[in-house]
């Protein structure tokens, strides 16, 4: 690297604070020596959440690709639900699943720190008891039960709308 490119790298920092954010100043003093200056990042900036390279929510609340990203997972945990509601159970009837059981899935498909609307939570629950309703007649008919890729692609959108989010065109 030249004299140039490393003057350039040490002015940025993927780290916004702390020790890592620092860079050299020019001269300073009678000493001449070199300066230390912070850079801080403006109280004003969103915080980010990444997972696969997909921002998932900005300042704790969740994303397009979010809300996508909690469907498949409630879909996972709803699946291990089902099959310690159906070890316990000698006929489960999902659409009889209290509300308390279904939170932890829920709470377990959001990625943590996430806050969502009230509004959203009886959106959360109905896609929890139709999961779990595929999942027993698939269990029921002996295959494994699939989630169609339009009822998640129209799940997410739903969430997104009960968390506040705005759509392309309102």
């Amino acid at each position: 690297m030249s004299t140039t490119d490393l003057d350039e790298a040490e002015r940025w920092s993927l780290v916004p604070f702390g020790d890592l954010s620092r860079r050299r100043g020019g001269v300073s003093g009678e000493s001449g020596g070199m300066d230390e200056v912070t850079q801080r990042m403006p109280q004003n900036l969103n915080r980010n959440t990444f997972f696969s390279g997909e921002i998932i929510s900005v300042n704790d609340r969740l994303t397009p690709e979010g809300c996508l990203r909690v469907i498949r997972n409630l879909w996972y945990h709803n699946d291990r639900l089902y099959l310690e509601l159906h070890d316990h159970a000698d006929e489960l009837e999902p659409l009889s699943v209290g509300e308390d059981v279904l939170r932890g899935p829920i709470y377990d498909a959001l990625p943590r720190g996430i806050q969502i609307e009230d509004e959203a939570w009886p959106l959360l629950f109905s896609v929890s008891r139709t999961m779990l309703s595929w999942k027993k007649t698939a269990w029921e008919q002996g295959w494994e039960a699939t989630m169609p890729g339009e009822d998640m692609g129209s799940w997410a959108e739903e969430l997104w709308g009960a968390c506040g989010g705005i759509r392309d065109g309102d």
